[in-house]
Parts: structure tokens; C-alpha cells; sequence
């Protein structure tokens, strides 16, 4: 299975998430704001990163535009309830998956896979 680094501001949200990937066997690393995840990122060197848009002290745009120049090959799945337009965005900036909040453990799951699977 995967290294994950999870990247939420929501401590319910980020708790759940992490149970849930470490029940199918992840290795989940948190952090609870971008500047903490990009802390953690360049300690651990997780196979995927699951970041939110929106967070305080460094947003989501800018984490996954920093990991995409330092670590092109870096795999993002960037999640938001901002609706499709931020989503966009963080596919150009280097996102290779969005998830649109609310979503599904199973559709979670489903994009973890694809995202392994190309890893």
C-alpha cells in the first residue's frame, strides 16, 4: 500500500479520513495547514498527498504548486468544497486527481487506487 501524507485543516474530517486509509492498509501521515505539510513532506517523501484547498497559514494552491516544481513527479489528489472552478485550478498547477467535498469513502478509496496504481 501507500505512504500518505493528508493535508486537512477539519480535525473531525482529517481523523476520519486517515482511519479510513490506515484501515486499508495506508501509512497516513497528518498535518493540519499546508506550512505543516510541506514540513512533513520533505521528511517523510509520501508516495501520494492528499491535500485541502483551503486551510489557514499556507492554502492548498500553494502547496500543491510548490510540490510541483521542488517534486514534479510528486502524485496530489486535491480535495475542495469550493466547487469545480478551484478544482481546475489545482489540476493546472499540478494535481494529477480532484475530489469535490462531500464525497465518499469509496470514491476516496477509488482515487487512492487509481492513484497508486500509477505511482
Amino acid at each position: 500500500m501507500a505512504v500518505v501524507l493528508l493535508i486537512e485543516d477539519d480535525e473531525d474530517l482529517r481523523q476520519l479520513i486517515a482511519e479510513m486509509l490506515a484501515l486499508a492498509g495506508h501509512q497516513v501521515f497528518e498535518a493540519g495547514d499546508g506550512l505543516n505539510g510541506i514540513e512533513r513532506f520533505h521528511k517523510i517523501r509520501p508516495d501520494v498527498v492528499l491535500t485541502d484547498i483551503s486551510m489557514p497559514r499556507k492554502g492548498g494552491l500553494d502547496v500543491i504548486r510548490e510540490l510541483s516544481l521542488s517534486f514534479p513527479r510528486s502524485s496530489i489528489i486535491a480535495m475542495s468544497g469550493e466547487g469545480q472552478e478551484v478544482l481546475g485550478q489545482a489540476r493546472r498547477l499540478g494535481a494529477r486527481r480532484t475530489l469535490c467535498k462531500p464525497f465518499s469513502l469509496n470514491r476516496l478509496s477509488k482515487t487512492l487506487r487509481e492513484m497508486c496504481n500509477t505511482v
